[in-house]
C-alpha cells in the first residue's frame, strides 16, 4: 500500500510540473514576438539583414536583378546629423534598431473589413526623459511579382499630403508647423529614394513605411494615421499591405500591435493636454 501512494504520489506532482509547463510556453509563444529584442537589434521573427522574406515567393521574384533595402540600410535613412536637423526642420533624428514585430496572424482577414482613423497631434503627449526607442515597420508590396514607377508612386504619396525631403524619401508631418515627423516612406530598393530624377524610368516593387518612437506626438494617433495611409496607398496602387518580414497584415494583427503600443504609451509618454 505505502509503495502504491508513492507512485500515485510522483505521478501526481509530474502532471502538475507538465501544466505549469504548457502554460509558461503559451504564454511565452504569444509574448516573445513583441519583447523579445535580440542584442543585435533585430526583432524577434524578422527576417534578417535581408528583410525580404523567404516564404514570399511573389516579392522575390519581383526584385530580381535589383539590390534590396535591408534592415540597416532602412535604420540608416532616419539617422539625422544636427546639421541636417537644422537645414531640413521637418524631420526627427536618432533612429532606433530596436523594431516593434507583428504578432503571427491568427487567420487572414482582409484589412478593408475595418477602417482606422484619426488626427494625430490632437492630444498633447510628451515622452519620458528615459523612454525606450522602438521602430514600427510596415510594407505596401505589389502583388504577383509586379513594380510601380516611381513616378506613379510619387503622385500617390503626394495625392496623400506626404512631404518629399531629407533624404529623398516622403514624410508624414505632425501638424500645427511642428518639426516632427510622425513617420516616413521610402522605396523597397536600394537605397530606398523616391526622387523625381527618372522616376517614369525607376520601379520599385514596393514601399517601406516606418515610424520612430519616442517623439513629439501620440503614438497611438499616429499609429492610427500611419495604418489608414497605409491603406489608402494600398488601394490606390492596387497593393497587399504587410509587415516588417512582407507578410500580409490582417486586422487581427494591426489590431494586436495597436494595444502593444496603447501599453508602450502608458509605460513611457506623459500627457500633458
Amino acid at each position: 500500500m505505502d509503495s502504491l501512494r508513492w507512485i500515485l504520489l510522483v505521478v501526481g506532482v509530474a502532471i502538475i510540473v507538465v501544466i505549469y509547463l504548457t502554460g509558461r510556453s503559451r504564454k511565452t509563444s504569444v509574448s516573445q514576438y513583441w519583447n523579445d529584442q535580440p542584442a543585435d537589434g533585430v526583432a524577434v521573427g524578422s527576417s534578417a539583414p535581408d528583410t525580404i522574406s523567404e516564404n514570399n515567393s511573389s516579392a522575390h521574384n519581383a526584385m530580381d536583378g535589383q539590390t534590396r533595402l535591408n534592415e540597416a540600410e532602412l535604420l540608416d535613412l532616419g539617422k539625422i546629423t544636427a546639421t541636417d536637423r537644422v537645414e531640413h526642420n521637418n524631420t526627427k533624428a536618432g533612429f532606433s534598431e530596436e523594431i516593434f514585430t507583428a504578432r503571427p496572424q491568427d487567420k487572414d482577414v482582409s484589412i478593408d473589413e475595418e477602417h482606422f482613423s484619426s488626427k494625430p497631434g490632437e492630444r498633447e503627449m510628451l515622452p519620458r526623459a528615459n523612454a525606450e526607442e522602438r521602430l514600427i515597420m510596415l510594407s505596401v508590396m505589389a502583388p504577383d511579382g509586379q513594380q510601380y514607377t516611381v513616378q506613379k508612386v510619387r503622385e500617390v504619396l503626394e495625392a496623400e499630403g506626404m512631404e518629399f525631403g531629407l533624404h529623398d524619401i516622403y514624410h508624414r508631418l505632425k501638424p500645427a508647423g511642428s518639426d516632427n515627423t510622425l513617420y516616413s516612406i521610402s522605396s523597397q530598393v536600394e537605397p530606398g529614394t523616391l526622387g523625381p530624377k527618372n522616376a517614369d524610368a525607376s520601379r520599385t516593387p514596393g514601399l517601406a513605411l516606418f515610424m520612430q518612437l519616442p517623439g513629439d506626438f501620440d503614438p497611438v494617433m499616429a499609429y492610427d494615421d500611419l495604418i489608414d495611409t497605409a491603406t489608402r496607398i494600398k488601394n490606390a496602387l492596387g497593393a497587399d499591405l504587410c509587415d516588417e518580414k512582407r507578410q500580409h497584415l490582417s486586422v487581427q494583427t494591426m489590431r494586436y500591435m495597436r494595444d502593444q503600443i496603447i501599453e508602450y504609451t502608458h509605460k513611457n509618454y506623459i500627457q500633458t493636454g
